[in-house]
């Protein structure tokens, strides 16, 4: 059929649509059931006479097509974009049944020609209007070529309903225009209130669709915004924790060289004094440093929602870490080699937040360098021109396998690590956070044993 269209993008169309094909070969069965029914009953309980033989025919021939549609239906279930196909072919089908009972049912003389009505309600629910446009013409036309072919004498032979309407009314051109008349006005009235009606309820039978649609985004949506909350709810949990636990041991650490220094310290040389001073002084540079990270995480995560992008010279800003890193690069005797790319152009993003980042993997990279070892420290930009990366490379002890998923955790510290370097173990993770809010993204690699890498990509644009 040329005037088949095609299927709407829909899963829900496609299953409503499905159902009632289903539901109409089960009524067909019922109607076949119903013709039988009348042919046998009628000449009993009526005085009417009419030939039956055809009309079995044609009751095995409905039989015949539905059970054919039946398994083809079932086939349907998984090749559902073929269903208005299908759906064109069995309202055809039924229409050429009907004009059968109706021509071996007294033509003209039979007005259960209107039946025809509920094939346009029917394909109003299953066909576009424009198929439903077509159908009804077809009806009308096949209807009217019987009344008229009839009234000419070119459908030899004729089967008239005896007893029921004079049989001469099939000659009778009034008559025949005024059915004709009727019959099209009438289906041409049904298939408009039924396209109107059925597109209304398609267009709200749409709306509802969209708005379950969002009503179930929204749903999805809280439930991330809620798993999300709970996750940070859990995060400030384990922040809070571990950071009382690191507060609490650097505290009792200075209480309790500061006692002993106190109750001992008459007793001390001088030099043993100076020693308990200095790690006085070491732990509280650890509490400072905790202190700033906690600051400095605290003003990043407000940062994400209130973020002023502002020019920022990564070049400038790992300079300066450069300079601030080799004082504690020369203590530890180790080689600070630098390479920073000259014309890298500036982003868009938070200047304050970069020196840090450079400072924290420079000083990540020192701290677990053996003396006489190198850090190797590159800027650059990609051969593409479209990112910027950095890249840091230590040879110290590495980072085992089972830990590298978790460096850029707050607070995290590798196995072994507290026995080579003290700190917060928050310097990875403000580096990442860093980095993830300018739309960067940051790894580690490692060698256990012979160093690790920690490289970040960021987009120019």
């Amino acid at each position: 059929m040329s005037w088949v269209l095609r299927l709407p993008e829909s899963a829900h169309f496609e299953q409503v649509l499905y159902q009632r094909l289903r539901w109409m070969v089960r009524l067909r069965w019922l109607v076949a059931a119903g013709i039988l029914a009348t042919v046998f009953f009628a000449g009993r309980i009526t005085a009417v006479e009419y030939a039956k033989a055809p009309l079995y025919f044609i009751v095995v021939f409905i039989l015949v097509y539905n059970l054919v549609l039946d398994y083809w239906l079932n086939r349907l279930a998984e090749d559902k974009p073929r269903l208005l196909v299908f759906a064109n072919l069995q309202i055809g089908l039924d229409i050429f049944a009907l004009i059968l009972l109706v021509a071996f049912t007294g033509g003209v003389q039979n007005l259960f020609v209107f039946y025809a009505v509920f094939h346009v309600a029917i394909g109003s629910m299953l066909l576009p209007r424009k198929n439903v446009v077509i159908v009804t013409i077809c009806i009308c036309a096949a209807v009217l070529a019987l009344f008229w072919l009839d009234y000419l004498g070119l459908i030899p032979p004729r089967y008239w309903l005896e007893n029921f309407i004079p049989g001469a009314m099939h000659r009778n051109a009034t008559y025949i225009f005024g059915l004709s008349y009727i019959f099209v006005t009438l289906l041409a009235v049904t298939a408009y209130m039924a396209i109107t009606v059925t597109g209304s309820l398609k267009d709200a039978q749409r709306r509802l669709l969209s708005m379950t649609r969002d009503a179930e985004e929204q749903r999805s949506l809280f439930e991330k915004q809620n798993r999300e909350l709970r996750s940070l709810e859990q995060q400030k949990d384990n922040f809070l924790e571990l950071a009382s636990g690191n507060l609490r041991g650097a505290l009792e650490s200075i209480r309790g060289i500061s006692k002993n220094l106190v109750e001992t310290g008459m007793e001390k040389s001088p030099e043993a004094a100076y020693d308990e001073l200095k790690k006085i002084r070491n732990q509280s540079e650890v509490l400072i440093e905790m202190v700033e990270d906690m600051r400095e995480t605290e003003r990043l995560r407000k940062l994400e929602y209130e973020l002023v992008p502002e020019d920022v010279d990564l070049a400038a800003a790992a300079r300066q870490a450069v300079m601030e890193m080799k004082t504690a690069a020369a203590e530890k005797e180790v080689s600070l080699n630098t390479e920073i790319a000259e014309g890298l152009p500036c982003i868009k993003g938070d200047r304050k937040a970069w020196p840090a980042v450079f400072k924290n993997l420079l000083e990540n990279a020192i701290s677990y360098s053996p003396p006489h070892s190198a850090v190797e420290f590159r800027l650059g930009r990609d051969w593409q021109g479209e990112n910027i990366y950095a890249e840091v490379k230590d040879r110290g002890m590495g980072i085992r396998e089972e830990d590298l998923p978790l460096v850029f955790e707050e607070f995290h510290r590798s196995g072994g690590a507290d026995m080579i370097v003290s700190g917060t173990g928050m310097g990875l993770a403000i580096a990442r956070r860093v980095v993830e809010l300018h739309g960067g993204s940051i790894r580690a690699f490692s060698n256990p044993g012979k160093g690790s890498t920690f490289k970040f990509t960021l987009p120019v644009k």
